[in-house]
């Protein structure tokens, strides 16, 4: 099922708060870095892909801030030793910094649901919360949540949209780059 939009019944900001600029900002300035100083990475993963032919970029549909979807990108990977390469050194998720410099998604936030996914585990103030920000790239519930539990995600990604502030921003950025640099994708 497509959806442009989820209705969620409540009434719009009707502007953005000077957090919300700050965030967005940042995110452009360090999206902006990190595609520059990935672009050789991303050029050799493109490249490779290509020859072992099908598409480069897949997208899958998300659900993001106001209940819009989009696509969220990554490199089209495939059960070859190169696609588990870049599964587990999560290379293939490089693309996602279109989504951000797009205003998509940010670089923290909460986590990027399907819109299934949303309807199935998000209500009340948690929907409100999810759908009052970007989802992000990374967020609590990517240095937070092992195992996978549903239930605690939903309350990190409530938490997070009520509470975020830059500083906490940087250090979940940090964090997450820790854990990909211990293999942890």
């Amino acid at each position: 099922m497509s959806l442009q939009t989820i209705d969620t019944g409540a009434a719009p900001r009707s502007s953005p708060t000077m957090r919300d600029m700050s965030k967005r900002g940042v995110d452009i300035l360090l999206a902006s870095a990190m595609s520059l100083l990935a672009a050789p990475v991303l050029a050799s993963v493109a490249i490779l892909l290509a020859c072992a032919g099908g598409p480069v970029i897949c997208g899958q549909e998300r659900l993001g801030k106001g209940g819009r979807s989009f696509r969220r990108l990554r490199f089209n990977t495939r059960p070859t030793p190169i696609g588990r390469m870049l599964q587990h050194t999560a290379l293939d998720e490089l693309p996602v910094l279109f989504n951000v410099l797009r205003g998509d998604m940010s670089l923290v936030g909460p986590s990027a649901v399907t819109i299934d996914v949303f309807l199935a585990h998000y209500t009340g103030e948690a929907a409100s919360a999810y759908l009052s920000v970007r989802p992000g790239v990374t967020g609590p519930w990517h240095v937070n949540v092992r195992p996978y539990e549903a239930a605690r995600r939903v309350e990190l990604d409530r938490l997070y949209a009520r509470e975020h502030d830059l500083a906490g921003d940087m250090r979940l950025l940090v964090r997450t780059v820790a854990l990909l640099a211990k293999g942890r994708s």
